[in-house]
C-alpha cells in the first residue's frame, strides 16, 4: 500500500457496518515495525485507491517448489541472518536469547567481518547462528516483516559506543532462535495469520479459531 508492504496478522471480533456488510477490525503490521488497527472496508477503499496497491496471497506448495527448483535464472536478493552476540557486556549477558536478525547482499562472514567496530553489532564479535538465502523478493520488506512481528521481543536499552555516544540497538530481539526462523517461515508460507507470539515464553502459539 503506497509501497509499503503490510500483513494482515489478525482478524477482530464479528462486526457489521451499517450497510450490512462484514466488516471486521484489523491487526496491519507494515514492514517498517509499525501497527494499525484498520477496518476491512476501510484497508480494501485504500488499496483500491492506490493504483500499485497488490494484493499478495501464499500458496505453500507453490513456495516451497519454487525454492527447491532455484536456477541459475533465479536473481539473488541478499540473505536474511541471525547471529548473536559475544559481547561481555553484563547488560546484554543478562538477556536471554539474544539475536540480531538482519539483512546482508554480502556473505554473512563479510557483514559481520568488522563487527568489533560496528554498533550495528553491538562493538562485539558474534556467533553467525544461521543465514536464509532469499531469492525473487524484497528481502528487505521481508526483513522488515519480520521484525515487526517480533516487535515485542525488540531489544530496549541504550548503550553507550567506543566513542562515548549512546545509541539504540536495532534489529536484536529477545527471542529463541527456532521462533525466529519460524516466524521467517510462517511468512514466506502465509500461515503466520494463524499464529501470535506469546510474549511470556517467546514462541509461536496458535490462535484460537472461532469454534474453539
Amino acid at each position: 500500500m503506497k509501497g509499503v508492504l503490510c500483513l494482515i496478522d489478525k482478524f477482530g471480533e464479528h462486526r457489521v457496518n451499517g450497510e450490512g456488510r462484514y466488516d471486521p477490525r484489523l491487526r496491519v503490521i507494515f514492514e517498517n515495525g509499525t501497527e494499525s488497527n484498520h477496518l476491512l472496508r476501510s484497508l480494501a477503499k485504500r488499496l483500491y485507491a492506490d493504483e500499485t496497491g497488490r494484493r499478495i496471497v501464499h500458496n505453500a506448495d507453490r513456495i516451497v517448489d519454487a525454492f527447491n527448483n532455484i536456477s541459475h535464472k533465479d536473481k539473488r536478493a541478499g540473505q536474511i541472518y541471525f547471529v548473536t552476540t559475544l559481547s561481555d557486556n553484563p547488560t546484554l549477558k543478562a538477556i536471554p536469547n539474544l539475536i540480531k536478525i538482519g539483512y546482508t547482499e554480502q556473505t554473512v562472514e563479510e557483514r559481520t567481518r568488522n563487527a568489533v567496530r560496528d554498533i550495528a553489532f553491538l562493538e562485539a564479535e558474534v556467533k553467525i547462528l544461521a543465514s536464509i538465502e532469499c531469492f525473487n523478493l524484497n528481502p528487505v520488506k521481508f526483513e522488515g516483516l519480520i521484525h515487526g512481528f517480533l516487535h515485542a521481543q525488540r531489544l530496549r536499552v541504550t548503550l553507550i559506543g567506543r566513542n562515548g555516544q549512546a545509541y539504540k540497538p536495532k534489529e536484536w530481539f529477545s527471542v529463541p532462535l527456532d521462533t525466529a526462523r519460524e516466524v521467517v517461515k510462517r511468512i514466506t508460507d502465509g500461515s503466520i495469520v494463524q499464529y501470535r507470539m506469546d510474549n511470556t515464553t517467546g514462541r509461536l502459539v496458535k490462535k484460537a479459531s472461532d469454534n474453539d
